[in-house]
């Protein structure tokens, strides 16, 4: 009750639609920063079924959405003449330097948030903390958007830059693993040759050692 009376200055709920809205963002992009959570059974319910489902939904368009963005980017250098972008370790630093620059202009926007809203000062470093365990689904919850402070326009905005930095990540992860599959393959395809001039030279032995058998067993029996 005394944080319902200091939350609301009163002994009673107020609607923050802004709020829940952003707290279903964070559900279905895994983020789940802990301030804010339902505690009827059912709103758990609720969280439960639909949440799964969107997480599902959430977690298939950013896969596509990273893998369109790497291939309109390799197509874009490809048209230029620039192939050298392309190749997976290169594109893999051009999307890593983009996702954590991007990471800046998310912390800019928690700065100017914090003490817009708040009047809270809060250090860059800290806000590209918050940034970082945010794109990358973590939240750990040690930073947040308070529920208090969000408005309706905070509900389109931070949304929409945390998209931007989900699909940086994913493509930069897409072009990780691209690049991490041709070393894989190139040391597979170097063991398996390994193993069959391995093969190959144990047979040529076998097969010598068989000639030789034969050729002493004539000369014996002769």
């Amino acid at each position: 009750m005394e944080f319902l009376i200091h939350s609301t200055t009163g002994t009673y709920c107020i609607l923050n639609t802004p709020a829940s809205s952003f707290f279903w963002f964070t559900v279905q992009t895994m983020v789940g920063y802990g301030n804010m959570a339902p505690i009827t059974k059912r709103g758990r319910r609720l969280v439960f079924l639909l949440g799964f489902f969107s997480i599902l939904l959430f977690g298939g368009i950013l896969a596509m959405a990273g893998y369109i963005v790497a291939f309109l980017f390799d197509d874009w250098v490809s048209r230029r003449g620039m192939y050298f972008l392309s190749k997976p370790w290169v594109a893999c630093c051009i999307w890593a330097a983009a996702y954590y620059g991007w990471m800046c202009v998310i912390a800019s926007q928690y700065v100017y948030w914090k003490d817009a809203r708040l009047g809270e000062n809060v250090s860059f470093e800290t806000a590209y903390w918050w940034a970082y365990i945010s794109t990358t689904t973590v939240g750990l919850g040690d930073f947040f958007l308070d529920s208090e402070g969000l408005i309706g326009r905070d509900v389109f905005i931070f949304p929409l830059i945390f998209l931007v930095g989900f699909t940086l990540l994913s493509a930069f992860l897409s072009k990780f693993w691209d690049a991490c599959s041709i070393v894989i393959q190139r040391r597979r395809k170097g063991f398996v040759d390994m193993l069959l001039s391995q093969k190959v030279s144990w047979k040529e032995t076998c097969i010598s050692q068989r000639g030789e058998n034969s050729l002493t067993e004539e000369a014996s029996s002769s």
